[in-house]
C-alpha cells in the first residue's frame, strides 16, 4: 500500500501485479526483475492493468495505443485456493475486480468472523440460525 498505482497480491503460487499508474508500466521490466530476485520467479506472475486509470495517467499518449489486457491474464489458468485466517477461499487470480481477491480486507473478514463466533456462542440453544450478509464478496 505504499506504492500508489501498483499492487501485488500473492494468491497461492500465483502473483498478480496490478498497475494503475503510468510509472508502473514504464518500469514494468524492472519490477518483474526485482520480484524474480526476491524469489518470486518460481511463481506465475500475472500482470493486470487498470485501463481507465492508465488512460487518465497518459498511457495512450506515451505508448501510442490504449492499454490492453495482458496475455498472462487471458491464458487458461486454474482456480487457486487461498488460506486466510484459517478459512479457504477459491479464487481466480487476475479475474474480476482488483487482483481476484480483496487481500487488503483480511482484517475486516477476521473481525467479522470473530463477531459472528461471539454472536453464535451467546445464542440460546435451539434458537433460529444466525444469518450473515456477505459484504466482502465480488464475482463476475
Amino acid at each position: 500500500d505504499y506504492l500508489s498505482g501498483f499492487a501485488i497480491d500473492v494468491l497461492g503460487a500465483q502473483v498478480v501485479l496490478r498497475s494503475s499508474a503510468l510509472w508502473a508500466e514504464l518500469f514494468r521490466e524492472e519490477l518483474t526483475t526485482a520480484l524474480g530476485q526476491l524469489g518470486w520467479a518460481r511463481c506465475a506472475l500475472r500482470w493486470q492493468r487498470d485501463a481507465g486509470s492508465l488512460l487518465q495517467d497518459g498511457y495512450e499518449h506515451h505508448f501510442g495505443c490504449a492499454p490492453e489486457a495482458d496475455a498472462s491474464l487471458t491464458d487458461a489458468r486454474e482456480e487457486t485456493i487461498v488460506r486466510e485466517l484459517g478459512i479457504r477461499y477459491f479464487v481466480s487470480p487476475g479475474l474480476g475486480k482488483k487482483t481476484g481477491h480483496f487481500a487488503d480486507q483480511r482484517e475486516n473478514r477476521g473481525r467479522l468472523r470473530d463477531m459472528a463466533a461471539s454472536m453464535c456462542s451467546s445464542r440460546p440453544a435451539g434458537g433460529p440460525p444466525l444469518e450473515v450478509l456477505d459484504l466482502f464478496c465480488y464475482t463476475e
